[in-house]
């Protein structure tokens, strides 16, 4: 795809690539290595960055607890339940083994320092 401004032209990607999150740490993977997940917060693309933020805010909470949070009005459907996903399963954010509303309830993992 060619954009055109004046005389000059450059080549623009039609889509952009989408970052994907991988897991950083296994259920199985010993306490250092949750550590050392969560120490990657930084890292995280900006909505997940904001998911994680609220979860430390407001506590545990379900994901349409979240959904429902005034810092994420105006997003689509599961937008922030998919983040939660993917936080999860990165080691961000952890199951506290309740289930709350028939949903299950999350919490920001413990960052050092």
């Amino acid at each position: 795809m060619r954009y055109k401004r004046g005389l000059e032209s450059q080549d623009l990607p039609l889509f952009a690539p989408v970052p994907q999150v991988r897991p950083m740490a296994r259920r199985s993977d010993p306490d250092t290595s949750k550590q050392a997940a969560v120490a990657l917060v930084d890292q995280l693309p900006r909505l997940q960055q904001r998911v994680y933020a609220a979860f430390v805010a407001h506590g545990p909470m379900t994901a349409k607890q979240a959904e429902q949070l005034e810092e994420f009005e105006g997003y689509g459907f599961s937008t922030v339940r998919k983040r939660i996903s993917e936080l999860h399963r990165a080691g961000v954010l952890r199951y506290t083994g309740r289930i709350a509303a028939g949903c299950s309830v999350y919490e920001a993992a413990q960052r050092d320092g």
